[in-house]
C-alpha cells in the first residue's frame, strides 16, 4: 500500500475482531508486486448495504453472522494443501468518531496476543479517496506461518476492518497479495456511510 486522531475507547471494541479475524478466518516477507491481473471479478453488496467489493469470479462469497452483525467473507480457490487464500470485512459500531490511524496504531498491542506475531510494514493509505491505516504481519496458527494485511478504514461512527490472509510462502503471496490489493481497491462504502463524523452530526 502506498503511504498518502482521536482519543482511544476502550480498546474501540477492535480487540477480540482482529484477533478473530487473524485466528477464524484462515503475512516476514514484504509483498513484490506481480504481474497485471486479468482475473474477470464481480460486485458484492454487504447484505445491510453499508458497502460494496469486488471479488474475482471463481473465489466464494460467505457471510457469516458474528456479534448480531453480518460479516462479508471471501475465499480463493484452495490450494493442493486445501488451504484458501482469505478475505473479510468486518464492520464495528463506534460511540464517536475516529481517525482511521488512530485505529490502526490502537490495534497493535492486540495483535501481539496473536502466536509468533511480527509486524512486517504499517502506515497511512488511502483506499478510493477515504483515510485509511494498513498493517502487514505475520503470525503462526496450528504451526503454519501466514502472512496478513489488514486495514482500517474509520469513517463516521463506523469501523471498517478489512483483513487478507495468506499463508506465509513467497510463490502464495506473489500470486495472491496482487489479487488481495486489487479487491481492496475496490472497496467503496455507500453514501450514507461514507459520511464524516461532522457530517453524521449534521444529519442527526
Amino acid at each position: 500500500m502506498s503511504t498518502c486522531a482521536a482519543p482511544k475507547p476502550t480498546r474501540l471494541r477492535l480487540g477480540g475482531v482482529l484477533l478473530c479475524a487473524a485466528l477464524a478466518v484462515a503475512w516476514l516477507i514484504p509483498v513484490t508486486p506481480g504481474p497485471a491481473l486479468a482475473q474477470t471479478m464481480h460486485d458484492v453488496a454487504d447484505p445491510k448495504g453499508r458497502f460494496t467489493i469486488s471479488l474475482p469470479t471463481d473465489w466464494t462469497v460467505r457471510t457469516v453472522p458474528y456479534q448480531g452483525d453480518t460479516v462479508l467473507a471471501g475465499l480463493g480457490p484452495a490450494d493442493t494443501d486445501g488451504i484458501r487464500p482469505t478475505f473479510t470485512v468486518y464492520v464495528l459500531p463506534q460511540p464517536q468518531p475516529i481517525s482511521s490511524e488512530a485505529v490502526g496504531k490502537s490495534a497493535e498491542p492486540d495483535l501481539r496476543h496473536l502466536s509468533d506475531y511480527t509486524s512486517v510494514e504499517e502506515g497511512p493509505t488511502t483506499v478510493n479517496g477515504l483515510p485509511a491505516y494498513y498493517r502487514y504481519f505475520t503470525r503462526t496458527r496450528a504451526g503454519r506461518s501466514f502472512y496478513q494485511m489488514q486495514v482500517y478504514i474509520a469513517r463516521g461512527l463506523e469501523v471498517y476492518v478489512i483483513s487478507c490472509t495468506i499463508l506465509n510462502d513467497r510463490t502464495r503471496i506473489d500470486r495472491d497479495a496482487p489479487v488481495m490489493l486489487k479487491i481492496i481497491s475496490t472497496f467503496r462504502m455507500s453514501a450514507q456511510h461514507a459520511m464524516t463524523g461532522e457530517e453524521w452530526g449534521q444529519a442527526g
